[in-house]
């Protein structure tokens, strides 16, 4: 009978273990997702473009990627001169029920935000709220508080809670403004940032590098004008997000030069984007994102509102050797297409770094379809080896085969054969890089005959005597056998 009461109190003991690991609802983390294309990196950190207060703040440097949905951000605004543009959205849910969150009778569930100070935390206001579906454009920007039906509030017109619907997603809306107008309106001194109801700012309003901390919470609250008093479980279950703040581009290097910079192929390039150098602002900042490739036959545009206009545009992937440009329009024997491409970079908070009038730049870019290509010499797999049609080699090539080749029946024989198996090898050597190391050295000795055949006489003694030399060295030891 021992057994029974050892495996009763094992399972016992086992489900009393599992109850203590698993989570209780009214514990149950909260879900916070900034709305795109901002996103939370490592840390909970989200990045932003800053101004300081007034229209006469501008960016140190450089533009906003507006074409992707980034906006700059006036800290200066508040709820009182309220603009869309400024807020900072996030989309907040919680798996948190009504009753275990303990909303009674006449009460309602609520998500507050609130400002981290140095002791603890402290309520801040909220602009904007709304219930969104989970399919719903995420560009959607919530609507503007009312107390008493989105939000909930006090009499000096600011809203302090939203109001949520246990499941669903919750749209809302901050101005950065805010914390600080409202740290100083609670006589909150302890959050180093704000400094007499601002961001803390440089003498030209310039916004200097700052991190604030704010958690976003859900609670109960009784009243229209009651905001919620979350407790210590529900303050638990928040969820913190820091929002850093940079007034300043990445740096960007240009290459000193262009070699091996790109492949080109049907309509597209593969751009080798390890020659360019992408760093963190000066200040500290956001990671660097990606490559900004603009491009036109002619010249880019590559100001703040026409950079996304031009026929090449795309924000190629950083440090790799083979990034996707797209959109060219291919060039053939009768219709020739040439590019001038320009480069850049952007970083998480959307900041790009000044075109500076199309400094870094690479000219007279082709793409064709792959057979195409590789007829643009007929030496097709020197062409797809080199990946140009215009290298030195290929020139060289191209050269001994119109110059020395051509000129005799067993050269043009040589010829009209190498025509007939060549596109398809080349072609698949295009498709398998792997092998272009081995066929680049196999083509030296074809180089070596070639330059020998274009030199005449002196360069065949010399070859010879090459030869010879080797051979005694060989023969005396002096090579490895």
């Amino acid at each position: 009978m021992r057994l029974p009461r050892l495996r009763g109190a094992f399972i016992a003991l086992a489900a009393s273990a599992a109850a203590m690991l698993i989570p209780s609802a009214s514990r149950a983390t909260v879900e916070v997702d900034p709305v795109a294309p901002y996103k939370l990196v490592t840390g909970d950190v989200v990045f932003f473009a800053g101004i300081g207060q007034g229209t006469s703040s501008t960016l140190s440097s450089g533009f906003i990627d507006a074409a992707r949905g980034y906006r700059v951000i006036d800290t200066g605004t508040t709820f009182g001169t309220y603009d869309e543009n400024d807020l900072l959205i996030f989309d907040i849910k919680t798996s948190q029920t009504a009753s275990a969150i303990g909303v009674g009778s006449g009460e309602v569930f609520v998500a507050m935000v609130q400002m981290k100070r140095d002791d603890g935390y402290a309520p801040m206001s909220i602009a904007a709220a709304e219930i969104v579906d989970a399919d719903e454009a995420s560009t959607t920007v919530p609507e503007a508080c009312v107390i008493g039906d989105n939000c909930q509030g006090q009499d000096n017109g600011k809203a302090f809670s939203a109001r949520y619907a246990e499941g669903a997603t919750l749209r809302i809306g901050i101005f950065i403004g805010d914390l600080c107008e409202d740290a100083d309106d609670q006589n909150i001194t302890d959050i180093d940032d704000c400094e007499n109801g601002l961001l803390k700012q440089d003498a030209g309003n310039t916004v200097l590098p700052v991190d604030l901390k704010v958690r976003f919470v859900f609670t109960a609250a009784s009243s229209t004008t009651a905001i919620g008093d979350p407790d210590a479980s529900e303050a638990d279950a928040g969820s913190d997000v820091t929002l850093h703040f940079q007034n300043q581009p990445p740096q960007f290097t240009c290459p000193a030069a262009f070699t091996d910079a790109y492949f080109p192929g049907d309509e597209r390039i593969l751009l080798n984007t390890k020659l360019f150098d992408l760093d963190e602002a000066d200040d500290g900042g956001a990671d660097p994102a990606a490559i900004l490739v603009i491009g036109e036959e002619g010249a880019p545009d590559s100001s703040s509102t026409g950079y996304s206009e031009n026929p090449i545009f795309s924000r190629a992937q950083l440090n790799v050797s083979e990034a996707k440009v797209k959109s060219f329009t291919n060039s053939t024997a009768t219709d020739d297409h040439p590019y001038t491409l320009c480069f850049s970079g952007v970083d998480g908070a959307g900041l790009v770094a000044d075109f500076g009038g199309c400094a870094c730049t690479l000219t007279d870019v082709r793409t064709a379809s792959i057979l195409g290509f590789l007829k643009e010499s007929s030496c097709f797999i020197a062409t797809a080896s080199f990946r140009s049609g215009t290298a030195a080699p290929v020139l060289l090539l191209r050269k001994f085969r119109d110059q020395v080749l051509e000129k005799n029946v067993l050269g043009k024989w040589l010829v009209r054969t190498y025509y007939r198996w060549s596109p398809p090898a080349a072609e698949w050597l295009m498709g398998h890089p792997e092998f272009r190391g081995p066929v680049l050295r196999a083509l030296l000795f074809v180089q070596a005959v070639a330059w020998i055949a274009l030199h005449g006489t002196l360069a065949w003694v010399l070859f010879c005597l090459a030869i010879v030399l080797l051979a005694s060295a060989w023969f005396r030891g002096g090579l490895p056998r």
